[in-house]
C-alpha cells in the first residue's frame, strides 16, 4: 500500500512517526516490531530507522537466539519499502504521527543518523531490556526530554515478562516449552508500563496516553494522527496465553507409550 508521507505535514521541515508492526509467522516475528520514521521535506525522503537487524550467519545463531545473546544492529531504510514488506507478509501495520517541536525532531533525526554508522549501530541484544522496541522507546524519550519514562516508569502492571512471552509464543508449542523452561524467576515479577514497552504494540498503545506541551505551552496529545495501514488476517495477537493442556497430554501419552514399549523390549530374557 502506497503511503503519501507528504500529507503528514505539520508545517515543519521534518516530521516524525512511529511505525508499529504486529506478529508474524517466524520465530523472531512473534513479538512484533517497530521503527521511527523521519520525513524530510527538503529531500522528500521518508526513512525508517529500526533496531531489529541481525545476521543468520552469526556463529551459533540458533543457540544465541534461544539464549538471548545475539548481536543486533540498527539501520535506516526506505519507509515505503518497509511497509510494503510487512503488508506482503500480512502483518498488521500502524503509523502514528507524533507531536514534537522542530528542535526535538532535529535532535532525534541527528541521533538516528549518528546511530546508523558502522561505529555505533551494533548492540548486545536482550529479549526484554535491550531490544528493537526498547531502543525506539529510549530514542523517543531522549528527544522528548524524558516524558515517557517519567510517565510510565512507576506504573506497575499486572503482567510479567513470562506472561507476555507465554501469550505471544503459546501458538508454537515447541518454542513455548523451550522458553518457559529456560526463563528464570526474575521474569515472573510484575513489570512496569515502561518495561512493558519491550513489546512494540504496547509502546504504540501507551503513546496514546501521553500529552506534551505545544508551542504555546498547552498540553496536546503526543499522537497527532494514527492510522492502521494494514490489518493482518493470519496473525492476530492473542490477549492471553493459550491453554496447552491437550498438546502436552498427547505428548505425555506418546512418551509414556514409547517408554513402555522400550521397557518391554529391554526386559526380554536372553
Amino acid at each position: 500500500m502506497h503511503i503519501d508521507f507528504q500529507r503528514m505535514n505539520s508545517g515543519d521541515s521534518l516530521d516524525v512517526a512511529l511505525l508499529t508492526v504486529g506478529s508474524g509467522a517466524e520465530v523472531w516475528e512473534k513479538f512484533g516490531h517497530n521503527a521511527i520514521v523521519i520525513v524530510d521535506r527538503a529531500t522528500g525522503r521518508a526513512m525508517s530507522y529500526n533496531y531489529g537487524m541481525f545476521d543468520f550467519r552469526q556463529e551459533n545463531f540458533v543457540l544465541r537466539f534461544v539464549q538471548g545473546r545475539m548481536w543486533y544492529g540498527m539501520a535506516g531504510k526506505s519507509a515505503q519499502r518497509d511497509i510494503d514488506h510487512y503488508t506482503r507478509d500480512d502483518r498488521s501495520v500502524w503509523l502514528q504521527q507524533l507531536t514534537m517541536t522542530p528542535v526535538q525532531k532535529e535532535a532525534l533525526r541527528d541521533f538516528l543518523v549518528w546511530n546508523d554508522t558502522d561505529e555505533h549501530r551494533d548492540y548486545h541484544y536482550d529479549y526484554y531490556r535491550d531490544n528493537c522496541s526498547t531502543r525506539v522507546r529510549d530514542a523517543l524519550d531522549r528527544a522528548l526530554g524524558g516524558v515517557l519514562k517519567a510517565r510510565f516508569d512507576t506504573v506497575v502492571t499486572s503482567s510479567s515478562y513470562r506472561w507476555h512471552t507465554a501469550r505471544l509464543t503459546s501458538g508454537s508449542p515447541l518454542l513455548y516449552t523451550g522458553l518457559m523452561l529456560g526463563l528464570g524467576h526474575p521474569t515472573d515479577r510484575p513489570i512496569t508500563a515502561w518495561e512493558r514497552m519491550f513489546l512494540p504494540v504496547h509502546l504504540m498503545q501507551d503513546l496514546r496516553e501521553v500529552t506534551v506541551p505545544d508551542s504555546a505551552g498547552r498540553p496536546v496529545p503526543l499522537v497527532a494522527v494514527e492510522r492502521q495501514v494494514h490489518q493482518s488476517t493470519r496473525y492476530p495477537e492473542p490477549d492471553a496465553p493459550r491453554r496447552l493442556v491437550f498438546p502436552f497430554l498427547v505428548a505425555g501419552l506418546l512418551l509414556g507409550a514409547l517408554l513402555c514399549i522400550t521397557g518391554r523390549g529391554g526386559s526380554r530374557a536372553g
